[in-house]
């Protein structure tokens, strides 16, 4: 299991190995074959610190962070390759979280065509203190000398909320109009 602490992220560096069994049979020509990896994170994001030479990115993310990164390579930059990732969980998220691996040799190595496996290594998500926030969905100017305040609608919605609790807690302020 990995650990994170929420908004930090987290560095994948030797957390991830790949290997095929197959190769240590296969002729020197064929070292230099393709794996496909794609390694996907069920609610955070993932992305590479840097490039690797011979490493072909196939998805719609690119280098950047995502939810999901896939990549081919032969076995060696495979492997540098995943000594790159960083995971960043959701903003201001302290569930757990789930990054999934999917390596496939194309049917390049062995017998029995394109082989794949699969593993899900879970992540522990370490809360940190967030301060309240509040949100107001509609701004109003009330003249200043005319007597009561109406206010307009919509702003009923109001709301002041710990992060860290949810909207369904009760956080007690007090607000002044002057």
């Amino acid at each position: 299991d990995l650990v994170a602490t929420e908004d930090v992220d987290l560095s994948l560096a030797g957390a991830l190995t790949v290997s095929d069994a197959d190769i240590a049979h296969m002729p020197a020509t064929h070292l230099e074959s393709s794996l496909s990896v794609t390694v996907t994170a069920d609610s955070g994001t993932v992305g590479l610190t840097t490039t690797v030479p011979g490493c072909y990115i196939t998805s719609s993310g690119g280098w950047g962070k995502s939810t999901s990164l896939s990549f081919m390579a032969s076995l060696s930059v495979v492997q540098k390759t995943l000594d790159q990732p960083v995971y960043l969980g959701c903003a201001d998220g302290d569930t757990d979280d789930v990054l999934t691996v999917t390596v496939g040799d194309e049917g390049t190595f062995g017998a029995g065509g394109a082989m794949s496996t699969v593993l899900a290594v879970p992540i522990a998500i370490t809360g940190v203190n967030d301060a309240p926030r509040a949100t107001q969905p509609t701004k109003f100017n009330k003249d200043k000398t005319e007597e009561g305040l109406d206010l307009p609608s919509g702003f009923e919605n109001f709301v002041v909320y710990e992060v860290d609790e949810g909207l369904d807690d009760l956080v007690k302020f007090t607000m002044t109009v002057s």
